[in-house]
């Protein structure tokens, strides 16, 4: 194994950055991310609620049960769900 040699270690000492720093990027980092999760959020709420129970499909509709809206013959186990042979 070759030594590091004396520039080479300078460089990463100079690189390294305390605790403090780290830190406080990590917090930036996730601010950044809630914003954009929060933006994104309200952007896809506003479009469904502007476009109304009319835009969405019928197995999203409030019918009381997500049950009725899957129908057997979706899933691809029409003769054993449906009760037929």
């Amino acid at each position: 194994m070759v030594a590091p040699s004396h520039d080479e270690e300078a460089e990463l000492e100079a690189s390294k950055a305390p605790l403090l720093e780290h830190l406080v990027e990590l917090r930036n980092r996730i601010i950044h991310s809630m914003i954009a999760f929060f933006l994104a959020f309200l952007v896809f709420t506003l479009r469904i609620i502007r476009r109304g129970p009319s835009g969405l499909p019928a197995h999203a509709l409030p019918s009381g049960s997500l049950k009725r809206g899957l129908r057997p013959e979706i899933a691809g186990v029409q003769p054993y769900l449906a009760g037929g042979e």
